[in-house]
């Protein structure tokens, strides 16, 4: 992070730009080159939005309303890294100074991702003029990603969520092949392909649900194994405003499970013809309902089995394999649509 004290003027800049706050985890915690955020806040700059970046920890509530510091974020090179992001001087400013507020700390979801969004709600109340959270604080706050798939009607494979581990048990049975998921957290991470055909690999599946539900304290969710993820890999949607913004495929190399592109499985575009494609009209006529303004969205076998959006990503790596500016576009929208009729 590299302060700047000569302020930049950005030709077209009118103070009709909405003022954009990235809120994120600490600075040097970020994947600065291939962080969406990051990316989707540098467009910003570039099209002379108003943007600041904040550490979810400055956030504060002191003298009967909630504070933050945020840096000014006045012009980003393009090789972007931790050193590429060239500040202005700090502001410590209540909430309501910004119009639009990106709260992207990633999951696990746990007191330190939901507490911080508490003092955020209350700031919301207390504002006379509350910004726009994008996406929705319900949506951050009260959402689970692996649960909002059930809720796209007929969309989701078959799918148990419960700590218990006899309900599990007599479900993964059913299937032979499941895969495990906790509820709060992204990215694969805790993702587990359990096999109940045998009665030892049976025993290995319900100690491996005992260990994630806490000894059966906390749901954890499980769904059939999809076999056509390792032939057809695993396609991934990214919406904006109820539009689909882009699409890439995530094509298994490494003959593993889950997928993991960082590991060394591909991306690589989407056929028109595939399947996945069929599904985004529906998936957007939910994110309209939803008011979700963000969202990535991935498609196995015509099934959709990850619903991305607390902290949705995967863009910078979608713009290579595609050849297009993403962040650009979905910036406009946000600019465009912010409090639009289309969300009223």
């Amino acid at each position: 992070m590299r302060k700047s004290r000569d302020i930049l003027t950005i030709p077209g800049m009118s103070s009709q730009h909405e003022r954009f706050l990235w809120m994120t985890d600490p600075w040097p915690t970020l994947d600065h080159t291939r962080d969406t955020t990051l990316r989707l806040a540098e467009e910003a700059c570039n099209i002379g939005a108003a943007s600041w970046w904040s550490d979810v920890r400055t956030l504060r509530w002191r003298d009967g309303n909630a504070h933050l510091t945020a840096h000014r974020i006045e012009r980003v090179k393009r090789a972007r890294s931790s050193v590429t992001f060239y500040f202005g001087e700090q502001l410590i400013t209540q909430i309501d100074y910004f119009d639009v507020i990106h709260y992207r700390v990633d999951p696990p979801v746990d007191p330190v991702y939901t507490q911080p969004l508490q003092i955020l709600c209350c700031a919301m109340f207390q504002s006379k003029q509350p910004p726009e959270v994008a996406n929705p604080l319900q949506t951050l706050f009260a959402s689970s990603e692996k649960l909002e798939t059930l809720l796209l009607d007929g969309l989701a494979p078959p799918t148990i969520v419960s700590s218990n581990v006899a309900a599990l048990r007599r479900f993964g049975r059913c299937f032979g092949l499941t895969v495990l998921k906790p509820l709060n957290n992204i990215i694969g991470n805790g993702v587990r392909l359990l096999d109940w055909r045998t009665p030892g690999s049976s025993r290995r599946a319900a100690t491996a649900i005992r260990a994630l539900s806490r000894g059966q304290r906390t749901p954890v969710l499980l769904q059939q194994y999809l076999p056509s993820v390792m032939s057809d890999g695993e396609v991934r949607l990214w919406f904006v405003d109820g539009e689909l913004l882009g699409s890439v495929r995530k094509r298994a190399c490494r003959g593993k499970f889950p997928l993991n592109v960082s590991a060394g499985d591909k991306l690589e575009p989407v056929p028109c013809s595939s399947s996945a494609l069929k599904l985004a009209p529906c998936i957007a006529a939910h994110l309209k309902a939803r008011r979700i303004r963000l969202a990535a969205v991935d498609v196995i076998g015509g099934y959709v089995t990850d619903f991305n959006c607390l902290s949705p990503g995967l863009l910078v790596l979608m713009e290579d394999v595609l050849g297009r500016n993403l962040a650009r576009e979905a910036v406009e929208a946000l600019v465009t649509h912010t409090n639009d009729v289309v969300w009223q």
